[in-house]
């Protein structure tokens, strides 16, 4: 499902302590509730030059209680406070366009981890710089608390890897393939690199990638940085073999995570096909006082 997605979703709780916690996360702020407010209309100041933000609160579904934020640019602040608020795990997920994918987990307000299909805070098809690249990597033995089953690690972890762009991480790189990975001869896989827009070089010194042995898939730490080969025959898989990258779904279903293709704006607009829950909804709305109302010029 294409379009730009983005939820937070809570662990543990019920709807109402979320939506009280929520209320005494943005009253410091200036965000009072709000009974009523002017149609949505894409905008966060309205017509009325009144500034509401606005929410929808899902239902208690498989342990998680999903939010849908207006303001984008907050929600992953938000998230991070309600995570400390209410001391339990919280998942912010974002997809654009089917293109890249990513989340940042919280528990107890502190970041448990956090993951980029293009190896960046924000979508983009340009080469990701490798300090950031350690950052949004994503580890899954960390997200241990939020998945469903035991034995479901394998499978997210393959989930991440093959939901990499792999010109975020090949881009305009050097590579040195010192071990390739299992099953792959060396040249295909160097052209693979160089179909990703990469280079290959037989000199470990003058690589800006390493394909070498490294224990928990990647090590950025170093340079040049290095990968595990098992982890890099994912990054070079057929698309088709696997969820194409940018698709959030096998993620949503490994943590059991119900409605996370959608967004506020697809929910005010009246998209509600498929959502489950959709009667438990709960429309929040909170209105920012005006700067004279608060005393200011």
């Amino acid at each position: 499902m294409g379009g730009i997605h983005r939820g937070v979703f809570l662990r543990g709780l019920e709807p109402a302590a979320v939506g009280e916690a929520l209320a005494s996360a943005l009253a410091p702020a200036g965000w009072a509730p709000a009974g009523e407010a002017p149609p949505y209309d894409f905008v966060s100041v309205d017509v009325t030059g009144e500034q509401y933000r606005r929410f929808f609160l899902g239902p208690a579904l498989d342990g998680w209680v999903g939010l849908y934020d207006q303001d984008h640019p907050g929600t992953e602040r938000l998230g991070a406070s309600l995570s400390g608020a209410l001391a339990c795990c919280v998942c912010y997920l974002w997809s654009h366009h089917g293109d890249f994918w990513g989340y940042t987990a919280f528990r107890n307000g502190e970041v448990l981890d956090a993951f980029s299909s293009c190896l960046s805070s924000v979508p983009d098809f340009a080469p990701a710089p490798l300090e950031e690249a350690s950052r949004l990597w994503g580890r899954p033995a960390a997200l241990a608390p939020l998945l469903p089953g035991p034995g479901l690690g394998d499978a997210l972890e393959a989930c991440l890897r093959e939901s990499i762009y792999p010109p975020a991480l090949l881009g305009g790189r050097r590579v040195a393939i010192l071990e390739p990975p299992p099953g792959l001869g060396e040249a295909p896989v160097a052209a693979r690199i160089r179909a990703w827009e990469g280079s290959v070089t037989p000199q470990e010194e003058a690589a800006d990638l390493l394909v070498a042995r490294t224990p928990g898939g990647a090590d950025f730490t170093t340079k040049p940085a290095r990968l595990d080969p098992a982890v890099f025959a994912r990054l070079l898989m057929d698309p088709v073999s696997g969820p194409p990258p940018g698709e959030v779904a096998p993620f949503a279903r490994l943590l059991g995570l119900s409605n996370a293709e959608t967004s506020y704006e697809y929910l005010a607009r009246g998209l509600w096909e498929g959502i489950r829950g959709r009667e438990e909804f709960r429309h929040l709305c909170f209105r920012h006082r005006r700067p004279k109302e608060e005393g200011g010029g």
